[in-house]
């Protein structure tokens, strides 16, 4: 796990990515990342980062073909379309009626 790039739980973005610095020396459930966007370390618990992977980076045109769906894959993906005026949302939605009688 050291050295992994791997999505990392912040206050300010939701997630971002971060580089696995060091798992031994720290309590068995914890991890130490350094966050790529500022350089910040941080530690937090294995159970909230999740393994980073560059195609997860890609804007999709519908977020179900997103290769991973995962909740910073989502997050990431949705961020990066309100920052380039991408929003969209279906207006076209057919409910079936019921006929009440």
């Amino acid at each position: 796990m050291n050295g992994d790039r791997v999505w990392v739980p912040v206050s300010d973005l939701g997630y971002t990515v971060g580089k696995v610095l060091a798992t031994g020396n720290l309590a068995a459930n914890k991890v130490k990342v350094k966050r790529e966007d500022n350089g910040a370390e941080v530690v937090t618990l294995k159970k909230d980062v999740f393994p980073f992977s560059p195609a997860s980076t890609t804007i999709a045109d519908d977020l179900i073909t997103l290769d991973e769906l995962s909740e910073p894959v989502i997050l990431y993906n949705v961020q990066k379309r309100f920052s380039t005026d991408i929003i969209y949302v279906c207006s076209s939605l057919q409910c079936p009626k019921k006929v009440f009688n």
